[in-house]
C-alpha cells in the first residue's frame, strides 16, 4: 500500500504485502502468535462484524442531537451516546467530527477507509468499567472541544509550524486510538507480571507504546488506510505528533510534560515574535500570554497537553455524570487487585485493594497534585479553555465538602449510588430555578464558591446584577454547507443563541461559549 510507502520512507519499516494486508495478515520475521501472522509482536487486528454499521445512527433524532449539542459544549455523556447507537460512540462521532470539521474534504480522505478504520479501532476496546468506547468517545470529545472551542487550534495556526487542520486531525486520531486494545490493567502491573506487552516495549509505556502501534499497523491496511492521500511529508508529521501525544497520556510522563511545556513558553515569551499566520483572536491571545508555538516541537507539547486534559475529561463532567465515571475507575483498579491477590502478589496496588478506600477516595489529591496543574497550564496557553478549568474547579469543591463532610463523620458508611448520600451533600447547593452549568459559564475574576448561575438563556453570578448574555454571529456558510452533507437531521443549521458572554481579563477578552445546540457557535474562530 502506499501506506507502507510512506514507513518505509519514513521510518525504514518494510511495507506489508498487500493481498495479505487485505485480509488481516502482514508478513514478519518474527513467526506466529496464537495461529495468525502478526507484524512486530502485534497480535492480529479483527475488524468488527458489520462494517459500516455507524452511519445508520447519524440519522437518529436523539443521536443527532447529541452530535449537533457537542460541536459547541465542553462535555457530551458518551455513556448516552454509547447505549444510544449500540455501543457505537467512537466511531459514530468520530466520524461526525472528521465531517463536519472538513478534514474529509481538505485533505480528501476515503470515507469508507475513515469509516472501516474507526469502527475497528472501536472494536478493539475491551469492555472494561473504565477503559472502553464511551471514555474513548469522551477523551475524543474533549480533544475536539479544547482545540476548537479553547483556542488551541488557533493558537496552532498563529505560530505557522503546523498546519492547524492538521494538528487537528493528528490530536483526533489520537484521542480515538490512546487505549486501543487496553487489558484494564496499568503499566506497573504488566511491568511486574513480565508481560509480554512489557518486554516488547521494554517496561517502557507499554500501554501507551501498544495502542499507537497497533493503531499504526491498522493503517498499513489498504482497506482501513484513509491517510493514503496525505503527502509523505505531512503524514511523518502527523504521525510524530499522534504518536507524542499517545505516549504524553501516560500518568508517569505528567511532571515532564508540564517542565517541559513550561521551557517551551519561557522561551516563547524571551523570544516574542509576532505570529506568522491566524485570525485576530489567534494572534491577540498568543501575543499577550507571550506563547507562540513557533516550532513542531513546542506544537508537539501543546497538543500532549490538551490531549493529557482530555484524557482525564471526566473531571470536567457533571458532578453526577462524573461520579459515574469515577466508580467505574474504582471498580477497574479493584478487578485488577483482585488479579493480584490471586497471582499471590505480597501488597495489592495503591487504591486496588476493594477491602480498603479506593480512587474515590484520592480524588481531592489526583486533582492537587495531577490534574489541577495540568489544566492551569493549559489555560495559561489557551486563555478560551479557561471554562474547562472553571468545571475541574467545581467538582474538586464537591470532593472537598464530601471530604469534609467525612472528616465530620468518620462512622458514616459508604453512600450508595442513586440515593441521598455524602456525595449528594457535595453538590453545589443552587437557588430553585437555577443550574449550575460551570464547564461553559465564565464569570472573571470570581473565586471558585462564586461561580455563574445560568438560567433560561442569561447568566448571573451572587455579586452582579442580572445581565442578559451577548448573541453570536450566524455560522460561515462553509460550515453550513458541511452540515448539509451529513444527514438530514443534522441540516438545521442554529441562527444564533444568546448563550455566548465576553467578559474583560486585564488587556484579553475570554470569551465563554454556552451549551446551545448550534452549529452557528461552531464556527471557525469567528467570535
Amino acid at each position: 500500500s502506499r501506506l507502507g510507502k510512506y514507513t518505509g520512507d519514513c521510518f525504514k519499516l518494510k511495507a506489508a504485502d498487500p493481498q495479505e494486508a487485505e485480509a488481516g495478515l502482514a508478513k514478519t520475521r518474527r513467526g506466529k502468535l496464537g495461529g495468525d501472522e502478526v507484524v512486530a509482536g502485534l497480535p492480529a487486528l479483527i475488524e468488527p462484524p458489520s462494517v459500516g454499521a455507524s452511519l445508520a445512527f447519524l440519522t437518529e433524532p436523539k443521536v443527532a442531537l447529541i452530535l449537533q449539542a457537542s460541536l459547541c459544549t465542553w462535555q457530551v455523556d458518551t455513556l448516552e451516546l454509547a447505549h444510544l447507537t449500540g455501543n457505537r460512540p467512537l466511531s459514530v462521532l468520530g466520524l461526525f467530527l472528521f465531517e463536519t470539521l472538513g478534514l474529509v474534504e481538505q485533505f480528501g480522505l476515503d470515507r469508507t477507509r475513515l469509516i472501516r478504520f474507526l469502527e475497528t479501532i472501536e472494536h478493539g476496546y475491551d469492555e472494561n468499567p473504565y477503559h472502553n468506547r464511551s471514555h474513548a468517545a469522551s477523551v475524543l470529545h474533549m480533544t475536539f472541544a479544547i482545540l476548537e472551542l479553547g483556542g488551541v487550534r488557533s493558537t496552532v495556526s498563529a505560530g505557522g509550524a503546523c498546519d492547524d487542520a492538521l494538528a487537528m486531525m493528528a490530536s483526533l486520531i489520537a484521542a480515538a486510538i490512546h487505549d486501543f486494545q487496553h487489558p484494564g490493567l496499568n503499566n506497573d502491573f504488566l511491568v511486574r507480571t513480565l508481560d509480554d506487552r512489557a518486554l516488547r516495549y521494554n517496561d517502557q509505556h507499554v500501554n501507551e507504546h501498544h495502542s499507537v502501534a497497533a493503531a499504526f499497523e491498522l493503517l498499513r491496511r489498504p482497506g482501513c488506510n484513509f491517510l493514503e492521500t496525505l503527502p509523505i511529508a505531512e503524514f511523518c508529521k502527523l504521525r510524530r505528533l499522534v504518536v507524542d501525544a499517545v505516549l504524553g497520556t501516560d500518568v508517569a510522563e505528567g511532571n515532564r510534560i508540564l517542565k517541559a511545556f513550561a521551557e517551551a513558553t519561557s522561551q516563547s515569551e524571551a523570544t516574542a515574535t509576532p505570529p506568522r499566520g491566524g485570525d485576530a483572536l489567534a494572534a491577540s491571545s498568543a501575543q499577550q500570554l507571550g506563547f507562540v508555538p513557533v516550532t513542531l516541537q513546542h506544537v508537539s507539547l501543546l497538543l500532549q497537553v490538551a490531549v493529557k486534559c482530555a484524557d482525564f475529561s471526566h473531571i470536567a463532567l457533571d458532578w453526577e455524570l462524573h461520579l459515574r465515571w469515577v466508580r467505574r475507575l474504582e471498580e477497574e483498579f479493584f478487578l485488577q487487585g483482585d488479579s493480584e491477590k490471586a497471582l499471590g502478589h505480597p501488597q495489592v496496588s495503591f487504591l486496588m485493594d476493594r477491602t480498603k478506600p479506593g480512587a474515590s477516595s484520592s480524588q481531592v489529591g489526583f486533582l492537587d497534585f495531577v490534574a489541577i496543574p495540568l489544566f492551569n497550564a493549559l489555560v495559561d496557553a489557551a486563555p478560551l479553555s479557561t471554562p474547562v478549568l472553571h468545571a475541574v474547579m467545581s467538582n474538586y469543591t464537591c470532593w472537598k465538602t464530601l471530604e469534609e463532610a467525612k472528616a465530620a463523620a468518620p462512622e458514616a458508611k459508604p453512600p450508595a449510588a442513586g440515593g441521598d448520600s455524602l456525595e449528594d451533600a457535595a453538590k453545589p447547593k443552587v437557588p430553585e430555578g437555577r443550574v449550575v452549568d460551570t464547564p461553559v459559564a465564565l464569570v472573571d475574576d470570581l473565586p471558585t464558591s462564586k461561580r455563574s448561575l445560568w438560567t433560561n438563556g442569561r447568566t448571573t453570578s451572587p455579586d452582579s446584577d442580572d445581565a442578559p448574555l451577548a448573541k453570536s454571529t450566524e455560522g460561515s456558510e462553509e460550515q453550513e454547507r458541511r452540515m448539509e452533507a451529513l444527514p438530514s437531521l443534522l441540516t438545521a443549521s442554529g441562527k444564533g443563541h444568546p448563550n455566548a458572554v465576553a467578559s474583560r481579563r486585564g488587556k484579553r477578552t475570554v470569551v465563554a461559549l454556552g451549551s446551545a445546540i448550534s452549529t452557528a457557535l461552531f464556527r471557525k474562530r469567528s467570535l
